[in-house]
């Protein structure tokens, strides 16, 4: 196969930047990493045809969803610099959107396939979505590349996901999910969830200033004070009553 290569603008650099935050957050899910095959979902534009192709991810706990990685492939080694996503509680057509949007990727090269392409590490972050435990579906399409060529989402055969598209592909794709479990308040009677990168602002203002153990300390010794204050006068009481 002839393989096309072409010059990738500078601006990959400067998204690769301002996306470098989603893969700081931890794994909150992972569809086993591909074998680096032969198959591939589109999710671009191929002729005049719109493609998508979504996959199920499963939280094992309340969450906040920042972020998105996936692997992406195409003959000519042209990387993604935008795609589309929803995220649903259903398969698309039976369930409802709870988020969407476009977004910027940021685009590596990686590892070469069975075609002795590039499969290329894809990430875009997405507004905190706070989730509950259970499994949803993430869809992506209408992906632009820098040179106008065709987009597809590379397939994994190692994955555990369901899957769904319109390009009759037997396999579910390579993906990771990015973001911070939530635990719940036990101050707040197991209430309101917060991150767990902030348990002592839980249930409260974050900005609310968390006392010094020195301040801790004065705040003892003031208790142990008036206790002893409170103890004394009870005994002159009770010695005018002798």
């Amino acid at each position: 196969m002839a393989l096309k290569f072409r010059l990738i603008p500078a601006a990959a650099m400067g998204a690769a930047l301002v996306l470098a935050g989603a893969a700081e957050a931890g794994v909150l899910y992972e569809n086993p990493a591909s074998d680096y095959g032969f198959n591939s979902t589109p999710i671009g534009y191929d002729d005049v045809e719109p493609h998508y192709a979504g996959n199920t991810f499963t939280l094992a706990s309340a969450s906040t969803v920042t972020g998105v990685n996936f692997a992406a492939w195409n003959a000519s080694n042209d990387l993604i610099k935008a795609v589309s996503w929803k995220v649903l509680d259903e398969r698309f057509g039976f369930g409802a959107i709870l988020a969407q949007g476009d977004a910027a990727v940021s685009s590596n090269f990686n590892t070469l396939n069975f075609y002795n392409v590039f499969v290329t590490d894809s990430t875009f972050t997405i507004p905190d979505l706070n989730l509950g435990a259970g499994t949803y579906w993430l869809y992506l399409y209408g992906a632009v590349t820098y040179n106008g060529e065709w987009a597809s989402w590379d397939n994994t055969p190692l994955g555990t996901s369901n899957f769904d598209n319109n390009s009759g592909r037997t396999s579910g794709n390579t993906f990771r999910i990015y973001g911070e479990p939530m635990v719940r308040d036990p101050g707040n009677g197991g209430g309101n969830p917060c991150h767990t990168n902030l348990p002592l602002a839980c249930g409260g203002d974050p900005s609310a200033p968390v006392p010094e153990p020195a301040a801790w300390a004065l705040m003892l010794a003031g208790f142990g004070l008036a206790g002893a204050t409170l103890r004394q006068r009870r005994r002159a009481m009770r010695l005018q009553h002798i």
